[in-house]
């Protein structure tokens, strides 16, 4: 059985209603059009509503919306890069919770990576020496390995640093961070 069909009939307010009503259609006549949303906020919005525009964007696959939402409120707020996001992402320095994301790089870690990064720096720089001290006994077989063992050495290297230094570095340089320091000193 279908229902009955009405026809519009329009409602008619009273005329201080009706007033107030044009005031406020005038109001948004003269009200300058908002600015169109920039790539970045659309890409944003993109990669909270779509998993899989988030995980194209920063590697990794969130399944909760609110912490993909959570994670780009973070990088606004941080000012952050896709690249940043994606080294923390990587690392394992962002904790998800029922409260939001948050960045987890440790003093304490960066230390051990700086560590790491230092012996095997110093490492690459022995082999140098070594390397041209027996240049004339050395057949090339021998040379292409040590020159390999440099730059394996110096790869590591720089991976310490950026899986375990560089993010407590754009941790502690993040403007949050800065004005959440001030207002503790107060």
């Amino acid at each position: 059985m279908s229902e009955p069909h009405y026809p519009y009939t329009p409602h008619r307010f009273s005329t201080g209603t009706e007033r107030r009503l044009e005031e406020i259609r005038q109001i948004l006549r003269e009200a300058e059009p908002l600015a169109p949303p920039s790539v970045l906020q659309l890409l944003d919005a993109e990669a909270i509503e779509d998993r899989r525009a988030f995980k194209r964007r920063f590697g990794h696959d969130w399944p909760l919306r609110f912490h993909r939402e959570a994670l780009v409120r973070l990088r606004r707020e941080r000012d952050w890069t896709d690249g940043e996001v994606r080294l923390f992402l990587f690392g394992g320095t962002l904790r998800r919770g029922p409260f939001g994301v948050r960045p987890a790089a440790s003093l304490w870690i960066a230390i051990y990576g700086g560590a790491l990064a230092a012996v095997m720096l110093l490492l690459a720089a022995l082999v140098g020496p070594l390397l041209i001290e027996h240049w004339a006994s050395l057949t090339v077989k021998q040379v292409l390995r040590a020159c390999g063992v440099v730059v394996l050495y110096t790869a590591i290297a720089w991976l310490a640093y950026q899986i375990y230094i560089r993010p407590w570095r754009i941790q502690q340089r993040s403007p949050l961070r800065a004005s959440l320091a001030v207002t503790e000193d107060i």
